[in-house]
C-alpha cells in the first residue's frame, strides 16, 4: 500500500465513521418516526425511502436490521436506495437480524412478511400487488378504477433465507425457511423449505444437503456462530 493510498483510505474511513454514518442514522430515524414505523434497532449506510399511508398500513421491523443504500457498501451494480412501502391496507413485517441492500419492498393491498436472519441481496424487489388492473379499460382511469381493481396477495419469506441479487418476488408467494434463491430469478410460485431454486420462472434445482451445511456454516442452526462469521 502506497502512502497516498493509506492516507486516502484512512480519511475515507474517518469521514464515514464521524460524519456520514451518524448523519444517515439520524435521517433514517427521523424518516421512520415520521412514518410511525415500529422498530427494534437498525444500522444503515445511506438513507432509505420509507412510505406508509394513513389508511391503517404499518411497517414493523425487528432487532438488528442492516441496510445498504446506494452502492457505497455493496458495489455490485445496483445504486438505488432501499425502499420500504406499505399502502392501501398492506403491512410490512421484517423479522430480527435481516440484511438488505438496495432492496425495494412494496406491500400494496396485502401483507409482506420476512423471517428472521434472512438476507436480501442487492437490488431484490418484493411486490404484493400487480399495481394495475388486468383489464385494459380499467387502466384508462388510473386514478380510480385501475387501483381499485388491481390484484394483491400476501408474500411470506421464511427464516434464514438468502435471496440472490436482482431477484423479483411477486405476489401470492411463500418461500420456505433456509431456502436460497439464485440471482436474477423471478419467483411467481411457492418454493419449499431448504432448497436451492433459480430461474425465470423460478424452479427448484435441488435440496440443500448435509454436505452443503458442512461447507457453508451459514446453514448452521447456531445463530451466534452465524453472526460471528458475518
Amino acid at each position: 500500500m502506497t502512502p497516498f493510498m493509506f492516507i486516502y483510505k484512512a480519511m475515507r474511513k474517518l469521514w464515514r465513521i464521524l460524519l456520514y454514518n451518524p448523519f444517515c442514522y439520524v435521517m433514517t430515524f427521523i424518516i421512520m418516526r415520521g412514518n410511525a414505523v415500529r422498530y427494534g434497532s437498525f444500522s444503515t449506510s445511506g438513507i432509505p425511502i420509507i412510505s406508509v399511508d394513513r389508511k391503517g398500513s404499518r411497517i414493523i421491523i425487528g432487532e438488528n436490521l442492516r441496510m445498504n443504500n446506494g452502492n457505497a457498501n455493496n458495489n455490485i451494480g445496483f445504486s438505488a436506495r432501499c425502499s420500504l412501502m406499505a399502502i392501501d391496507g398492506g403491512n410490512l413485517r421484517i423479522g430480527n437480524n435481516v440484511g438488505m441492500s438496495q432492496t425495494a419492498i412494496c406491500a400494496v393491498g396485502a401483507d409482506i412478511t420476512i423471517g428472521n436472519y434472512t438476507l436480501l441481496g442487492g437490488g431484490v424487489k418484493i411486490y404484493s400487488s400487480d399495481f394495475h388492473s388486468l383489464n385494459s379499460l380499467d387502466r384508462r382511469d388510473y386514478k380510480e378504477v385501475d387501483s381499485k381493481n388491481r390484484n394483491s396477495a400476501p408474500v411470506v419469506i421464511g427464516d434464514d433465507c438468502f435471496i440472490g441479487a436482482g431477484t423479483i418476488i411477486l405476489k401470492e408467494v411463500v418461500i420456505g425457511s433456509r431456502t436460497i434463491i439464485g440471482a436474477g430469478s423471478v419467483v411467481n410460485k411457492n418454493i419449499p423449505d431448504g432448497v436451492i431454486a433459480a430461474g425465470n420462472p423460478c424452479k427448484v434445482i435441488r435440496k440443500i444437503t448435509d454436505s452443503d451445511k458442512k461447507k457453508y456454516p451459514i446453514f448452521e442452526e447456531n445463530h451466534e456462530h452465524f453472526n460471528h462469521r458475518r
